[in-house]
This record gives C-alpha cells, sequence and structure tokens, in this order.
C-alpha cells in the first residue's frame, strides 16, 4: 500500500525525469537546428557545446574525436562556471586510448555510460588537474 510519503516521493522523481526529459529534447533540437552549411569544423563544436551546456545542467561538456592512432582527443570543450565568470570557452587537450577510462569504454563498447559517481568508478580518469576535480560527480 502507497503511503502519503511514497506517493510524494514518486511524485517527485517523476516531476525530475520529466523535466530531463524535456532538457534532452530542447538540446536535440537545439542540435538539429544548427546550420552547418556554412560553418567551419571549430564553429560547429562550439555552437552544440553553447546547445548542450545553455539546454542540459551540466558543470562541462567535451567533444572526443577519434584520431587516425586510435585515440580520443578533445576537440572543444566548456566549462559553465568559465563561460560565466569569463566568456571565453575552456580547451581540454586530452587523449584517451580506446578502452580508457570512461571515455575510452565508451566508445569500445560503443554504448553510453553513465558514472553516477566517479569517485567511486574504476573506469573514471580526470581530464582536468586533480585540485580542480575535487567536485567529480556523475559522467556521461
Amino acid at each position: 500500500m502507497f503511503t502519503e510519503d511514497k506517493m510524494t516521493e514518486a511524485a517527485e522523481t517523476i516531476s525530475q525525469r520529466f523535466l530531463m526529459l524535456v532538457q534532452a529534447l530542447s538540446a536535440i533540437r537545439g542540435l538539429t537546428s544548427i546550420t552547418i552549411n556554412s560553418l567551419e569544423e571549430r564553429e560547429l563544436f562550439d555552437k552544440a557545446l553553447d546547445v548542450l551546456n545553455q539546454n542540459l545542467d551540466l558543470e562541462r561538456c567535451s567533444i572526443f574525436l577519434l584520431n587516425n592512432n586510435d585515440e580520443l582527443y578533445c576537440v572543444a570543450g566548456k566549462a559553465w562556471e568559465d563561460e560565466k565568470n569569463t566568456g571565453k570557452d575552456v580547451k581540454h587537450t586530452h587523449t584517451f586510448k580506446i578502452g580508457q577510462g570512461i571515455i575510452g569504454q565508451a566508445a569500445k563498447k560503443q554504448q553510453l555510460y553513465h558514472c553516477k559517481n566517479c569517485k567511486q568508478d574504476k573506469n573514471y580518469l580526470p581530464i582536468i588537474p586533480a585540485q580542480g576535480d575535487q567536485n567529480a560527480g556523475s559522467l556521461i
């Protein structure tokens, strides 16, 4: 039997999931509305990161591509806090081998990898210096 507390908890969970769905759909809509014909690669990445940061609750967001050495390398990245304070994007220069770290595991399996607590996940490898990653939480 459902108690009032259980009903309230269930309603909050449904509300949170609905909000996440709306945010994800807004991000997809924003990404599909980017006109790519007239953009250079870097501009495309910047616009995509802007859309993701505007529509999803992300602190940091990066785009990794596969190079000829079978390594994933960061081609663009933005940190919400840095952009809010300075208006400048943050470019990371990190690389991961296929299978290395969460990014490498996702590429190896060609599947979404959701790490709910990076501090406890054996595959997590930080891409920023340790002193700046004290609040590592979740990662997709």
